[in-house]
């Protein structure tokens, strides 16, 4: 399987949208601060939410939607207010 992630920094609330096959061990990597791209921020994250797709190209094409234009409204709208509520 491969995932597509979302995590909360508890420090500032920011997200962080990312992909994985392995999402245990890519969020005990933010959280090491082995990650680019998280690293140099202050906090931990927090994992809260995922999906698994069958195929690598599909993960990617979904994470790529999340993080651009209308994607990022749907992630507030559809993945994060489901959360909260």
């Amino acid at each position: 399987m491969y995932y597509v992630y979302v995590l909360r920094n508890q420090d500032d609330q920011s997200l962080y949208k990312g992909y994985s096959e392995h999402v245990t061990e890519r969020l005990q990597a933010h959280q090491a601060k082995q990650v680019f791209t998280t690293a140099k921020k202050d906090g931990n994250y927090d994992l809260i939410w995922y999906a698994g797709f069958e195929t690598k190209a599909l993960a990617l094409k979904f994470e790529r939607y999340i993080k651009e234009g209308s994607g990022v409204a749907f992630t507030n709208k559809h993945l994060i207010e489901r959360i909260r509520s």
